[in-house]
């Protein structure tokens, strides 16, 4: 309760900053002290623990400050939303058409990304299937991050090493689960926060910029629940289950679906029986590539619709003296390093057009330009700690930047434009991957785009057709990060605006059944298959709250690492290392928040350098041939786990002597062999 008064407060007190005139609406108000509080309690909390190094005392400093600096704002802010919300109900706006199409929406949003992480009858985290990897991933850091004593940002798999990886969501969630929340609330509060701020942030924003409400819905859908021709799929299994078994094949089609008609492909998963295809449609529907198990990319949405927002408001529709205090709003731009790193690269192209387009109508280019110095100073320290050269203790000798066409149409190992031949599930034509992946949105987009270029267009629309053009072009010409697969996370920006300038289209279509036939269709076409899809979340969702099995949702840990991980912390230091396998799910982090000497290589890889990961790996193995641990001991480590999966990892251990190797402090029969933690024979070992 301390962490919502006190993130809410920080929020009041930012908002009166940020909107001065009092433009924004009650709900953008809301919006906006929701998104700013609570990241603003995180980077407050954030240096007060790098500060005095303790994460207990930086939180409740924290609260102390917020609390009494916003108490007097709390009672008047209250009696507007109660006077509001009582005038809502009492005029019976919650049923209208569009009122009750919204909470529909956000249901089935919220069914999606809560069956992300699930837990058994015992109260074990089971992950998605699509997400399992990353999760655990995040699941290390967010205990690592609670535990750390001295407080210290390093990786939770990479002891000593940076954190070079946009953290804040999930130290948002070890502040809690340092408060004593479990697991869950930990998990799920910050989820749902931000969950809440980008529906409602994108409802506000599309009452902004469309007349009637029915386009704003429409907005929504295709955002969240956008797709490709996935459906064509969809309908192809129906008829071949009616061939098959009829009407009662179909029904089960409908019930289980046996494909995720937005992510068909062989190179990046998805469901087991799409696994193997060569159809290369992989533009996941928004609504679950982006908003439920990015955990992070909910966060920088976020601060992308409030600058549009502020953006719209304070430089868009105010008079010419006004538009100097959207100066206020610019320096947000610098919170997004350690948020989300592809919506840093997204908004970057944004604000640089909107920028040259301020410089063009000589308007406010001087407060813009100390808005933008203002973010860039702000995000500097961040850039440099998240994407430093250095990793793990070696120079990185290259660059993920690269040329790279079409962004996931083929591979290109030879030539960063020309495909590279016969390589089964991908493309030659790059239209027709960029046509099954993104559907009628993209076609439509382009001849939105020419229509608006040879016609006059409404001024917003016009400010956005540069960003969006760039924001298709760039991740379709550059490589950001080793997986060609993340550049989607761009190309969602692009998404957003080509959904924008696409309904405005439709909107100035002056001929109503054409109009209203126009966007029947785009919505069919554009969402068909993103429905389906998220259904099959939200069934796992409804199954997980009636404490049925959860399909495609699978465990990290049991009874016997939770057995271990107590012993752990009950008697090993906060920051004492251990070597262990390498494996995703690693039960020392994610359930003791001790980090280990290297885990997952592929984490590590894409936030780095593989020659680094490699000199861990040499110095690991030279441990198990020689018995001498002082590389490790210099390193840190201080433990070792030994146990089967250790073998698979490190081979040479298979030769050792564990009782040579330290002394065994701890001894469990697994069903899947024998473990034993290790103490190694440091000099500093008591």
């Amino acid at each position: 309760m301390l962490f919502l008064i006190s993130g809410y407060g920080l929020g009041l007190l930012a908002v009166k900053f940020l909107d001065p005139l009092e433009k924004l609406s009650l709900l953008e108000r809301f919006i906006a002290r929701l998104i700013v509080g609570f990241l603003g309690i995180g980077f407050e909390i954030l240096f007060f623990s790098l500060a005095a190094r303790n994460l207990s005392i930086a939180i409740y400093l924290s609260f102390a400050i917020n609390i009494a600096l916003a108490f007097k704002h709390y009672r008047k802010d209250f009696i507007g939303y109660r006077e509001s919300l009582r005038t809502y109900f009492a005029s019976y706006s919650f049923l209208s058409w569009h009122s009750l199409i919204l909470t529909f929406l956000f249901l089935a949003f919220s069914g999606v990304f809560l069956q992300v992480l699930t837990f058994d009858a015992q109260g074990l985290p089971q992950g998605t299937l699509i997400g399992w990897g990353d999760i655990a991933y995040h699941l290390d850091m967010i205990r690592h991050l609670a535990l750390s004593d001295p407080f210290v940002l390093d990786q939770p798999i990479a002891n000593g090493a940076p954190l070079t990886y946009p953290l804040m969501i999930n130290f948002l969630s070890a502040i809690l689960l340092r408060l004593g929340l479990n697991l869950f609330l930990a998990w799920y509060i910050p989820t749902i926060i931000f969950s809440i701020t980008i529906f409602w942030g994108l409802y506000a924003l599309g009452r902004r910029l469309f007349s009637s409400k029915i386009w704003v819905v429409a907005l929504i859908i295709l955002i969240f629940f956008g797709s490709g021709l996935g459906f064509i799929y969809f309908f192809q299994d129906l008829r071949n289950a009616y061939i098959a078994t009829g009407w009662s094949g179909v029904r089960d089609i409908i019930d289980a679906p046996p494909h995720q008609y937005t992510h068909m492909d062989m190179r990046t998963g998805g469901k087991p029986q799409s696994a193997d295809s060569p159809l290369n449609i992989v533009w996941i529907t928004p609504v679950i590539s982006f908003l439920s198990h990015q955990r992070s990319f909910v966060l920088g949405f976020s601060i992308l619709i409030l600058l549009l927002i502020g953006w719209v408001v304070y430089n868009e529709e105010v008079a010419s003296k006004d538009k100097n205090y959207f100066v206020r709003w610019l320096p947000l731009l610098g919170l997004l390093p350690l948020i989300h790193a592809h919506s840093l690269i997204a908004a970057a192209i944004i604000f640089s057009v909107l920028f040259a387009r301020q410089i063009f109508n000589r308007s406010a280019v001087k407060f813009w330009l100390i808005g933008l110095i203002l973010a860039i100073l702000v995000a500097l320290p961040q850039i440099m700690f998240v994407f430093h050269l250095k990793f793990i203790g070696a120079e990185s000798g290259s660059s993920f930047l690269k040329l790279w066409w079409g962004w996931m149409t083929c591979q290109h190992s030879a030539s960063w434009f020309v495909c590279d031949p016969n390589t089964k599930g991908t493309d030659t034509s790059v239209l027709w991957f960029w046509t099954k992946n993104f559907g009628v949105i993209f076609w439509v987009w382009l001849v939105g785009v020419l229509t608006f270029i040879r016609l006059k267009s409404p001024r917003l629309v016009r400010a956005l057709i540069p960003a969006s053009l760039l924001l298709f072009a760039v991740p379709n010409l550059m490589l950001f990060q080793p997986w060609e697969f993340d550049n989607n996370k761009v190309l969602f920006y692009w998404w957003l605006f080509a959904v924008i300038i696409i309904l405005t289209v439709l909107e100035r279509i002056p001929w109503n059944s054409l109009r209203t036939a126009s966007l029947a269709l785009l919505l069919l076409c554009g969402s068909l298959a993103g429905f389906i899809d998220a259904s099959s979340r939200v069934r796992q969702t409804i199954d997980s709250i009636s404490g049925n099995p959860v399909r495609e949702h699978f465990g990290y840990y049991g009874e016997w690492e939770v057995a271990a991980g107590a012993w752990i912390v009950a008697n090993t230091k906060s920051n004492d290392a251990f070597l262990t396998s390498d494996g995703a799910n690693n039960f020392v982090p994610m359930l003791t928040g001790r980090p280990i000497f290297l885990g997952f290589p592929g984490w590590l890889w894409t936030q780095g350098n593989s020659q680094a990961i490699l000199l861990r790996q040499v110095t690991a193995r030279q441990f198990f041939q020689t018995g001498n641990p002082s590389s490790l001991c210099v390193m840190g480590v201080r433990w070792l786990i030994w146990e089967p999966s250790l073998f698979n990892t490190y081979p040479e251990a298979r030769n050792s002597d564990p009782s040579q190797l330290g002394n065994i402090g701890y001894t469990q029969n697994t069903p899947y062999g024998q473990r034993d933690i290790i103490r190694l024979r440091c000099s500093d070992s008591a």
